[in-house]
């Protein structure tokens, strides 16, 4: 077997994912990371993404007089969940990417793997997050209603899938626009390094 390995190369068993992981490993080692304000940038542009569908998705939901109406503050609670969970998300993205590659001794393939996969890992763990906020979300709604003068039994499960399905739309677009702004971030980094 010849002594050169494919799996540096993006023709070789890794591909794309291997180029795109080694880019990141370089840019993780000479930068230390992302930076806050790409960070913020990042939630900032999910932000306004957020407003922008949000906004009138509910004005077109809950603006006619239907049963729907009355689900209004869980549709509200399902969007703040997600922009929590986006954020606790992002946090964690800064977090992993601050700590450097552990020493592979130059060997640019293993630090390609090693960074493939810490970035696995992120997207697990921002997954599991989002998860958890879910599940907390819907107990928490089932044992504290918004409603004034509500009790636990009078909770819908109208309420409950209006918050589900707006926490997952929302943080579906969080995910989408904060992990693109991240990337081109790194990207930007790596073109300019």
């Amino acid at each position: 077997m010849p002594a050169t390995s494919n799996s540096t190369s993006p023709a070789g068993s890794t591909g794309q994912a291997g180029a795109v992981a080694a880019s990141a490993a370089l840019v993780a080692e000479q930068t230390g990371g992302i930076s806050n304000s790409a960070l913020v940038r990042a939630l900032g542009l999910g932000l306004i993404a957020l407003l922008v569908i949000g906004v009138p998705v509910a004005l077109l939901v809950f603006g006619a007089d239907c049963e729907l109406a009355s689900s209004q503050p869980y549709f509200l609670v399902g969007l703040g969940a997600a922009l929590f969970a986006a954020v606790f998300s992002v946090w964690l993205n800064g977090r992993i990417t601050a700590k450097r590659t552990a020493a592979a001794g130059g060997d640019a393939a293993l630090t390609a793997r090693l960074e493939g996969m810490r970035l696995q890992g992120l997207m697990a763990a921002a997954f599991g997050a989002k998860l958890l906020v879910l599940v907390i979300g819907v107990f928490a709604l089932r044992a504290f209603p918004l409603r004034v003068g509500e009790v636990a039994s009078d909770v819908k499960f109208v309420d409950l899938t209006s918050f589900a399905v707006s926490f997952a739309g929302a943080s579906l677009v969080m995910q989408l626009i904060t992990a693109t702004s991240i990337a081109s971030s790194l990207r930007r980094r790596a073109e300019a390094g």
